[in-house]
């Protein structure tokens, strides 16, 4: 990370980077989006963004702009695979190729104490920093004004409000993103919290003099919150004599009646409150009534567990019978495009080959697609309404028996999409124990490749009756396989959790988002570029399989003589 006291010659460098960080669920993704118009995943629960991804902005002139997403975070000192994801980036960001020459701070106006934090200590390292203030119509909505010029003078850097999904401010963000970047500004107000503890200021300054490096660079302020987190026991020295020294300062704070492992979070915060009293106008009581009825409601033991349990089923049914319409369709014009083929080319091997091989390969694809569509559509309006993290959380209580975590609900739903994203999003699963485990019965998961074959079993051998008003039993029977496949997933977790994983304990801590109407743009960019991924993951091994099963069919053909 190139800090403010780097000097480059602004004629030499057309390239700049810039990082986006911030908290899960803050605006981030789509930040992103809106900035390089990339078309990434978007959604209302923590950790969507677990891989980093890059994009670039066009800028008039010779200037070049890229922007790195990097995964929600809530701490430089995060321990999960996806925060130490987006801290690798940052700690890496001096080296050739890699530099980051400014950093986007996302803020969440209606949650501004969570997000300062993250702002805070990024602030402290002395960094170049511009904050995207969002969803400032949320916090309208819930009669909070945040004052984005007095914010700025509170923190000593940039502060831009966004409104990302609507194009608002994201052309003077990135301007002065590039002007930051160039200018290698930072704020003067870092370390300001620490003001007010001498004590502890004095043990960080002695435990930074005998460090080899800095968290991203060798400037003393990176050096000093490196030895904040040494004291608070958020990491470990990377030797004995280190280690030694923080564990002197440790006992001479503990001798002064000060708890080292909470008092660095105490000030930051008491620092965040005096902050936000200046900068509100009204102090942010949370969602509204309406809101909390509906989540007490919807996270209910009993009937939060049944509204889950039909909008499955729904799910279900819609998956069988709408899309028996446009499946229909798709499979009347792939006849008719083999009929077309068998009138234009002559009878031989590349007949066969196109009939057979080729139209059979691609129409046992496309055919399943509407299927595979509206399981996505549904996936992505949970994912955007909000409703997708209250289903975290109402199964965290039968995650945990398994000894899972709620967290494991949002890797194992994706895995009825496919099992390999499902397996990368077990990732920002915190405890080791769940995080092998969900990945261990991902697979086991319905995914949408066996999506055909229980259509088709299901059509062949399930007679077309409804056992109520618009509830088929194929449509049960649907379901029934499913859920089959989570069972057998849930057994082998608990073998995991007697055998292997017996002595872990994990707690389950998740942000519940605002409710959103859904945004069709984003839902229908989702289940484009869903269907995009299995058309280039499972539809080329469907057509190659498809043309190799035709191949091992003709070849080697029998001799004239052996023919009946």
């Amino acid at each position: 990370m190139n800090s403010c006291d780097s000097s480059s010659s602004v004629n030499e460098k057309i390239f700049l980077r810039v990082a986006i960080v911030g908290n899960p669920n803050s605006g981030k993704t789509t930040l992103f989006n809106a900035m390089t118009g990339s078309n990434y995943k978007v959604a209302n629960y923590p950790g969507v963004t677990v891989e980093r991804k890059e994009g670039e902005v066009q800028l008039e002139g010779d200037w070049r702009l890229s922007v790195v997403d990097l995964p929600g975070i809530y701490s430089l000192f995060g321990h999960s695979p996806d925060e130490m994801v987006a801290s690798s980036v940052i700690s890496n960001g001096r080296k050739p190729g890699e530099s980051i020459d400014a950093m986007v701070i996302v803020v969440d106006a209606t949650n501004l104490e969570r997000n300062l934090y993250l702002a805070l200590q990024l602030i402290d390292m002395g960094v170049p920093i511009v904050v995207a203030l969002t969803k400032i119509d949320l916090a309208r909505k819930k009669g909070l004004k945040v004052y984005d010029e007095l914010l700025s003078r509170q923190l000593g850097v940039p502060v831009i409000p966004v409104m990302a999904r609507d194009g608002i401010g994201i052309e003077a963000l990135v301007t002065e993103a590039l002007h930051i970047g160039i200018e290698k500004r930072c704020s003067s107000k870092s370390f300001e919290w620490l003001k007010g503890q001498p004590a502890l200021k004095e043990g960080a300054d002695r435990v930074a003099n005998v460090l080899n490096k800095g968290f991203i660079d060798e400037s003393d302020k990176s050096r000093r919150m490196q030895a904040l987190a040494l004291i608070s026991g958020l990491v470990k020295g990377e030797n004995d004599q280190i280690q030694k020294i923080v564990l002197e300062e440790v006992d001479a704070l503990k001798k002064k009646g000060i708890d080292p492992y909470t008092i660095e979070a105490q000030c930051r915060f008491e620092k965040i409150k005096e902050i936000k009293e200046h900068v509100s106008g009204l102090s942010s009581q949370g969602q509204s009534a309406t809101a909390n009825k509906i989540d007490s409601l919807l996270t209910h033991r009993f009937w939060g567990t049944l509204i889950f349990l039909v909008i499955l089923g729904t799910m279900f049914q819609m998956i069988f019978f709408v899309a028996a319409y446009p499946m229909a369709l798709i499979e009347m014009l792939m006849n008719r495009l083999a009929i077309l083929v068998v009138a234009i080319v002559p009878p031989g091997a590349l007949q066969s080959l196109l009939v057979d091989g080729v139209i059979a390969g691609v129409g046992s694809v496309v055919s399943f697609l509407p299927q595979i569509a509206i399981l996505f559509f549904f996936i992505a309006i949970l994912e955007d309404s909000g409703y997708m993290v209250r289903a975290a959380y109402l199964m965290d209580r039968v995650m945990s028996i398994l000894g899972l975590q709620g967290r494991s609900f949002i890797p194992l739903l994706n895995s009825f999409a496919c099992a390999v994203p499902g397996i990368m999003s077990a990732r920002i699963i915190p405890s080791p124990a769940a995080r092998i485990t969900t990945i261990l019965i991902a697979p086991l998961m319905s995914c949408s490749a066996r999506l055909p074959v229980y259509t088709l079993l299901i059509a062949a051998f399930i007679p077309k009756h409804y056992v109520l008003p618009y509830v088929s039993l194929q449509g049960l029977v649907m379901l029934a396989l499913y859920l089959l496949g989570v069972f057998v997933a849930a057994g082998v977790a608990l073998i995991l959790k007697w055998t292997v994983h017996r002595k872990e304990n994990s707690y389950f801590v998740m942000e519940m988002p605002a409710y959103s109407r859904p945004s069709m743009k984003v839902v229908w960019r989702e289940v484009r570029d869903r269907i995009k991924i299995f058309l280039n993951t499972a539809g080329r091994a469907i057509l190659f399989c498809s043309i190799l099963f035709w191949f091992m069919a003709s070849y080697p053909k029998a001799p004239p003589d052996l023919s009946p």
